[in-house]
């Protein structure tokens, strides 16, 4: 089986079995970013894998596995809106492309929370901006928010956004799966590796660690405080209303039904 998983340190809980028995497993794995991941299967080059929710609206014959998944109930730390001005203020937003999920998000606060419709968006990776526009907002995905310097007055979790207004979590990823491959198999499989991750909590955060040159308890933190790797019916309910509001939006084609597997 041909699957795509973010590089992300996010994600490191539901592959790191993976990589310590890959030998057992007839599985070949593609380390990209979540855009990249999206892509891989909607061009069938996997057949499944840890993919951004949003990937579903575009392929909606596959199966979404809602535990593990990665989603918060709170303050993710990795998905964040920078400026230096406050959120009523800002009409200009570059945004982070490695993410399109993240960039919906963004534009479904902004616009429905905060009201706020004329906007205009650029592209461009933030931690390599040199000159900062302090009218702008500046959002960033992934590992690279615990490298940014305190350049900026306003800091905005997105994650934390949402919670606060909608009261469910939010779902940035899960895992999904072609419906023609053995379902039972494989999700046996994936959820064995979840499951012995967190059985060696200790040792996973050691080694995620050292791949990524972060404090051994910031690691556990943010595994344990800022991500929520399973969820409830609350789960279900929040993937649904993230389709729905991305739609009123026109950011995602409809999405009539979501099958999750159920095994």
């Amino acid at each position: 089986m041909k699957l795509a998983v973010t590089e992300f340190l996010n994600t490191y809980p539901l592959i790191w079995y993976f990589e310590k028995e890959m030998n057992q497993y007839d599985i070949e794995i593609t380390k990209t970013t979540p855009a990249g991941c999206a892509s891989l299967l909607l061009q069938n080059k996997v057949e499944g894998g840890v993919m951004p929710i949003s990937t579903y609206a575009y392929h909606q014959d596959i199966a979404i596995l809602l535990n593990p998944c990665i989603a918060s109930r709170g303050h993710v730390r990795t998905v964040k809106l920078y400026s230096n001005s406050k959120i009523d203020s800002i009409y200009d937003v570059v945004v982070d492309q490695d993410s399109r999920t993240s960039v919906i998000l963004l534009k479904i606060i902004l616009s429905l929370k905060y009201k706020k419709h004329k906007l205009t968006f650029f592209k461009g990776d933030v931690s390599e901006i040199k000159e900062i526009n302090d009218e702008f907002g500046y959002m960033m995905i992934g590992d690279k928010n615990f490298l940014v310097k305190e350049r900026f007055e306003y800091v905005y979790d997105l994650a934390a956004e949402w919670v606060e207004w909608v009261k469910l979590p939010i779902v940035f990823a899960s895992w999904m799966l072609e419906k023609n491959i053995d379902m039972r198999k494989n999700v046996r499989i994936i959820k064995k590796a979840y499951t012995t991750g967190m059985a060696n909590f200790e040792e996973l955060c050691d080694d995620a660690s050292k791949r990524w040159h972060l404090p051994v308890d910031a690691v556990k933190d943010y595994f344990k405080e800022n991500l929520a790797y399973e969820l409830g019916f609350d789960g279900v309910k929040a993937i649904k209303l993230f389709f729905e509001m991305a739609f009123q939006l026109k950011l995602l084609p409809k999405v009539s039904s979501v099958h999750f597997i159920d095994v």
